[in-house]
């Protein structure tokens, strides 16, 4: 599981970092949830970034990583990402994909906390059914 989180967050990297080129313009957006004001141009990109850092949660769950801390790791990866992309010029600095990318991964965490709880209840239920209870 840690080789494939590093491979993911890899890939993350490449997807939002370096494979892009550099280019002129506004590299700065710190006004939140400003992409909500034009969604139907952005709905895409933000839908995107909340998949792209649900693996995130789910892989550093998986790894027995706290419910803060995981949520932390994914708000500090999404951070790094912003700053570099606005210091070297990679695309659009903005408090929104933080928002969003922080949001994929709760939805990880969550998703593995759900499936471990169903798991955990029907253990239970078939324990219960094979002692008699």
């Amino acid at each position: 599981l840690v080789c494939f989180l590093i491979a993911y967050i890899v890939f993350i990297l490449c997807d939002t970092l370096l494979l892009r080129e550099p280019f002129e313009g506004e590299h700065l957006q710190l006004e939140l949830f400003w992409s909500y004001k034009i969604i139907n141009v952005q709905f895409k990109q933000m839908i995107c970034n909340v998949f792209l850092f649900i693996p995130v949660g789910v892989l550093l769950k998986l790894l027995g990583v706290s419910t803060r801390l995981v949520l932390f790791i994914g708000f500090a990866i999404s951070c790094s990402i912003e700053i570099f992309q606005y210091l070297f010029k990679l695309g659009l600095c903005e408090l929104d994909d933080v928002f969003h990318n922080t949001l994929g991964t709760l939805i990880g965490l969550l998703i593995v906390n759900w499936f471990g709880k169903q798991c955990r209840k029907r253990l239970k239920r078939d324990s219960d059914r094979n002692t008699g209870l």
